[in-house]
């Protein structure tokens, strides 16, 4: 697990996080986060959270992301500048209960 919610990191996501392949738990949250995220997280298999809300994540949502078989919460509101669509893609995640996207320009299809 790593959680590191509210203690104002700043910066870009490092996507050497992508290397952390038996990380169940990733929480960033309330953090002053920028940029893109990577497309290694699609590498986190056994991930089963990814709590990055509350940030100022941009840029596009990796497909990579719909790689994640074992996700079942996924919060990525409060991000603004972070775009895309969720795609069909999404179905790939069959574990996934909780999905939040609000205050983002994320769309559904």
């Amino acid at each position: 697990q790593l959680h590191l919610v509210g203690v104002e990191l700043y910066g870009t996501l490092p996507s050497e996080i992508g290397l952390l392949t038996n990380l169940k738990e990733l929480m960033l949250s309330r953090n002053e986060l920028v940029g893109s995220i990577p497309t290694t997280f699609g590498n986190l298999l056994q991930l089963r959270v990814l709590d990055l809300r509350n940030n100022e994540l941009s840029g596009e949502l990796p497909t990579s992301i719909f790689q994640l078989k074992n996700l079942e919460y996924l919060d990525l509101q409060r991000n603004q500048q972070l775009s895309g669509r969720i795609t069909d893609d999404v179905r790939n995640l069959g574990k996934l209960r909780i999905m939040a996207f609000g205050f983002s320009k994320l769309r559904s299809q």
